[in-house]
């Protein structure tokens, strides 16, 4: 977890694995456990995560099943 974690922010630092990323947020756009925090932050209230850097990791799964 902790890999995924250092991971998906390293790659939001970067702007690595774009393609992926935009495809996983366009899942959480329609989804009710997204909460804004800013207009380009956004957390998932099940896991807590920040979406920006959990949709770069291919690992990482949504705990609602999108």
């Amino acid at each position: 977890m902790i890999k995924n974690i250092v991971l998906g922010w390293y790659r939001k630092i970067f702007n690595k694995n774009n393609e992926l990323a935009e495809k996983r947020l366009a899942i959480c756009d329609s989804c009710p456990h997204k909460v804004n925090l800013t207009k380009k932050e956004s957390i998932c209230s099940l896991c807590g995560c920040v979406l920006s850097a959990k949709v770069r990791v291919e690992d990482e799964i949504c705990h609602d099943n999108r």
